[in-house]
């Protein structure tokens, strides 16, 4: 029968201690288990934790539930969770772990949202956990996909496992990056298929930074089109 030792006793032979995936840093956890940020680092990415819209995630000016223009113009979602703004430490984090590749980090960034998707639940719980694919040209090109370590992440903090199979890209498009909004839906066209195997679920599509919204805009409506039963979105951060 193995000994348990005294906790602290643990923290003086420096057994709890792990390194920060964002500075690098050795610490010591505490509080809820399984946060894979030291207490600096985590502060820097939940820096924004204002109110913000359920539809697009913005930062609104005094609490509500939605913005005027979700308001108008409602998403093809139930809800989207997201950590905060596209700026500052958050912003360099989703940098680091897409064109850096460190997935290590972004599957802690994962594990992270999935905490804040655990304290705000959406209005369906998930049934089902699928990121954003890319096109097997840009998988070969860039040798891993950031939706999927990001959805990684998630499903560990909510047990229940990523389902990319669920969701295809059938075309490889040009970048967003450079588009407005209407060049960035029709470029999209037809770029997604979902699979039969999506119909009756409830759906958490994941993406790493939502800026038009096009993206996974598409992407929902192809799922709910197959039959899907709802979708509800989560990104790291909101541009």
């Amino acid at each position: 029968m193995g000994m348990t030792l005294p906790k602290f006793l643990r923290h003086l032979l420096l057994l709890d201690e792990r390194r920060c995936p964002l500075c690098l840093e050795p610490f010591v956890p505490s509080g809820k288990a399984g946060q894979p940020f030291c207490p600096e680092c985590l502060k820097g990415l939940t820096e924004a934790q204002g109110p913000c819209c359920e539809g697009c995630g913005r930062l609104l000016q005094s609490p509500s539930a939605y913005c005027g223009t979700c308001l108008q113009s409602p998403p093809p979602w139930l809800a989207l969770r997201r950590i905060g703004p596209y700026r500052r430490l958050l912003r360099g984090a989703v940098l680091r772990g897409k064109f850096h590749g460190d997935i290590a980090l972004l599957t802690a960034l994962g594990m992270l949202l999935g905490s804040l998707i655990q304290a705000r639940p959406f209005p369906k719980a998930p049934e089902a956990i699928v990121p954003i694919p890319l096109h097997p040209a840009r998988l070969r090109e860039r040798g891993f996909n950031q939706s999927l370590e990001i959805s990684r992440g998630i499903a560990k903090t909510l047990g229940l496992p990523p389902a990319p199979a669920l969701l295809e890209r059938i075309r490889n498009t040009p970048s967003q990056r450079t588009l407005k909004r209407a060049g960035r839906m029709a470029n999209l066209k037809d770029a997604f298929l979902s699979r039969p195997e999506a119909r009756g679920k409830h759906i958490l599509l994941i993406d790493d930074v939502m800026t038009t919204g096009s993206t996974l805009r598409i992407a929902a409506d192809t799922l709910l089109n197959a039959g899907a039963a709802s979708v509800s979105v989560a990104v790291l951060a909101r541009d």
